[in-house]
């Protein structure tokens, strides 16, 4: 899938992941939305001031993506796996879960920002090409940090293979240079002379050559 996959268009994963944070952002705005009076309105079409209520809804919703990002995550994690709860707090999101709360508030700040410095005042009012924006700007920085992972992750098994490779030839020289060791010891051994014969068979043959001298000298 990945190699079929272009590198230039996010993986469905990046737009699933964004669309999560479109989706819980856009439910805090429309609870805003629902409570602006028709004076607000009025006033944010005819002179652009966004009413209080407005700003309070997309503040608030910015910032409890990240809760409700990790809480997600964490019970999914739960859901997804048998054992998840033994080693955590239904109640409690473990790091990893928080780590994905943490990524999905810092996508959308920058989603924010690209949009601030893009788009100009009068198309900010038009609310659906807004949001296409804004979407398509998580996705794609959802993608980046995915192909930034996949990246690392072949950088990292690429050293694991060449610290193996250097292991594998490092045992050899030691092997070869033991084997050279053991050689050498073994040629050494070959060359030297035999074992002198010891004091007590030096006088053993002494005492064999006086007795026959002596029986040769009594035949005389």
């Amino acid at each position: 899938m990945k190699n079929l996959w272009p590198k230039w268009i996010p993986y469905p994963v990046s737009i699933i992941r964004a669309g999560l944070v479109c989706g819980i952002f856009l439910s805090f705005v429309r609870m805003g939305v629902s409570s602006i009076s028709e004076e607000s309105v009025y006033l944010y079409y005819s002179q652009g001031q966004l009413p209080d209520e407005l700003i309070g809804a997309i503040f608030l919703g910015w910032i409890l993506v990240f809760p409700v990002v990790a809480f997600l995550h964490h019970w999914g994690s739960g859901f997804l796996e048998d054992k998840y709860y033994q080693n955590h707090n239904p109640f409690t999101p473990s790091w990893k879960s928080l780590r994905e709360g943490a990524t999905a508030l810092f996508v959308e700040s920058i989603a924010f920002i690209f949009l601030w410095l893009v788009l100009p005042v009068s198309v900010v009012k038009v609310f659906g090409l807004v949001m296409g924006i804004w979407f398509a700007s998580m996705a794609y920085l959802y993608h980046i940090g995915y192909l930034f992972g996949e990246w690392r992750a072949d950088r990292k098994a690429i050293k694991a293979e060449r610290k193996a490779a250097r292991k594998k030839a490092n045992e050899e020289a030691r092997a070869a240079k033991e084997r050279a060791k053991l050689e050498k010891r073994a040629l050494k051994s070959r060359k030297q002379p035999a074992i002198a014969p010891s004091t007590e068979a030096v006088f053993e043959d002494m005492f064999k050559a006086i007795a026959e001298k002596e029986k040769r000298g009594r035949r005389r």
